[in-house]
């Protein structure tokens, strides 16, 4: 029904059901049928899903378009008026020339749930309900532009700012702890560079120290070499493999200089290698299960390994960690951890010690606790241990660059895990004591990061995205598209104007503008 705003009289009616949109000139009005309207009011009738447009003034009809084959879900004009897009239930979007009454373009979607289009008409913005992304198309040639993965379970809703400067996307339902409006560059891609040749998940990424490489490490079959790539930060452009481990490449670290990078693996190596020819220079041997962290003294003097613990694919005995000269690969220490699972290590931003998370496994008692040790860098003595609260996992850990504070990931283990959630907690090695610096949520984080100046702390999270906190007031400053699961790792550029992120299932590594510009 169109409406005379001046006294409340109807100016005149048509089947509806499928979406009404005035054009901006407001000189037409475009409603469409689905299915079952068309159906109520003439069931003797095959007639298909059409899309109307009618002189708004007068209610004469102007324009019949009968392509669609399935129920219409919503119609839109363009700013100008120019364009109309309507949308059916099998996905399909058509643009229609409003003057020729004639197609423009057809769009196949995946998913659809509301579009918007750009206030210069140039772009069409699509949420992609189930596919938790928004889709920017070219409204002249129909074309992709990008994706942005923006939501964790759903997307429901999409609109431009008036001067298209920012897309906002809502999203989230009564169950997800994501519900939330998040708002995105409108004129460009906020991804930079997404990274493509992993043939696997990705487990690992770093930055080498020019900002101008990336380093990232991935597998899944035990039996099958796992891959460590090195690309071209800007371009996403793949520079050279390593090839020699047997598994699974866990893990990754890049010497301060950044002529050397070092992996573990599931084959219960490190190898390191020369980063500018992709030439093996060591295996450092010794580990009796898979490695799942290595770490770079600040003087790059110092290798540590982290070991899971286990043999044969059977839990035998303790974390191993191994301590190593660089380059010659001569180990200076082998010490035995807690009986349990090794994550990751770090070394201190001075180089005077490392950190250790592991899981604590006590069989007998059918509990798991998060353990953190710090050793002494010189010979890998334990110096102090932060025990976490019983049925806890430790994810991840970073320092500060101060090296004042320690920020640990940190897991409840329950049935009730996926709804409690992650969260981030901080111990400050100047006050002795913890401080819950994100709280736990559903979809939470499984990674986390602080910025080269420590200013601000990024999180890599189960729900695939990955957000930019305030470290002083974990106020959330800035949410991006992940993968389509967990991002498992992040990491700053020296510089901090970038950010990248690994994980999930895609086999791709993502880099930001982590400003947010």
């Amino acid at each position: 029904m169109v409406w005379s705003v001046a006294d409340g009289k109807s100016v005149f009616g048509s089947i509806g059901g499928g979406g009404v949109a005035f054009s901006p000139d407001g000189k037409l009005v475009a409603s469409a049928t689905d299915q079952e309207s068309a159906d109520l009011v003439n069931p003797d009738a095959a007639t298909p899903p059409t899309v109307r447009v009618w002189e708004a003034a007068s209610g004469k009809e102007v324009m019949v378009l009968s392509e669609h084959g399935r129920a219409i879900r919503q119609v839109a004009f363009a700013p100008d008026s120019k364009l109309l897009a309507s949308v059916d239930w099998t996905g399909t979007l058509k643009l229609w020339d409003v003057k020729s009454h004639k197609e423009h373009r057809t769009i196949r979607l995946a998913d659809f749930a509301n579009l918007a289009f750009s206030p210069d008409g140039a772009r069409l913005a699509t949420a992609d309900r189930f596919d938790r992304r928004v889709t920017l198309w070219d409204t002249a040639s129909g074309e992709k532009l990008y994706s942005i993965p923006s939501h964790g379970r759903i997307v429901t809703a999409v609109a431009f700012a008036p001067d298209g400067g920012v897309i906002a996307a809502a999203g989230g339902e009564h169950r997800d702890g994501d519900r939330s409006v998040r708002l995105w560059p409108g004129r460009t891609d906020p991804e930079v560079t997404t990274f493509r040749g992993h043939t696997a998940g990705v487990w690992s990424a770093v930055f080498l120290p020019d900002g101008e490489r990336i380093a990232s490490v991935s597998g899944t079959g035990f039996g099958e070499p796992g891959q460590a790539l090195l690309w071209d930060a800007r371009t996403g452009r793949e520079l050279r493999s390593f090839r020699g481990h047997t598994s699974i490449v866990f893990c990754a670290a890049v010497s301060p200089d950044g002529k050397t990078l070092a992996t573990g693996s599931a084959d219960k190596t490190v190898r390191l290698w020369e980063v500018e020819t992709g030439r093996e220079l060591k295996v450092l041997a010794g580990h009796k299960g898979s490695v799942m962290g290595v770490a770079f003294s600040p003087d790059g003097r110092r290798l540590v390994s982290v070991g899971e613990g286990h043999e044969g694919g059977e839990k035998s005995g303790a974390v191993e960690v191994r301590l190593w000269e660089v380059p010659g690969g001569r180990e200076v220490a082998a010490l035995g951890g807690v009986p349990g699972m090794g994550r990751s290590a770090a070394f201190h931003p001075d180089g005077s010690e490392f950190a250790v998370a592991a899981d604590e496994v006590d069989v007998a008692a059918r509990r798991l606790t998060g353990v953190v040790t710090l050793h002494n860098a010189a010979d890998g003595k334990v110096r102090l241990e932060l025990r976490l609260d019983p049925m806890t996992r430790v994810l991840a850990l970073a320092y500060r660059p101060d090296g004042k504070r320690l920020a640990i990931v940190v897991a409840p283990v329950s049935e009730r895990e996926a709804e409690v959630g992650t969260q981030v907690r901080e111990f400050d090695f100047v006050t002795g004591e913890w401080r819950d610096l994100i709280t736990a949520r559903p979809g939470g984080p499984w990674a986390v990061a602080y910025s080269p100046d420590g200013r601000r702390l990024a999180t890599g999270n189960g729900d695939g995205s990955v957000k930019i906190w305030d470290a002083a007031t974990s106020r959330e400053l800035l949410t991006l598209g992940g993968q389509r699961h967990g991002a498992g790792h992040v990491i700053f550029s020296p510089d901090g104007s970038r950010l990248a992120s690994a994980g999930g299932d895609t086999g791709t590594v993502r880099v930001w503008d982590s400003t947010g510009k």
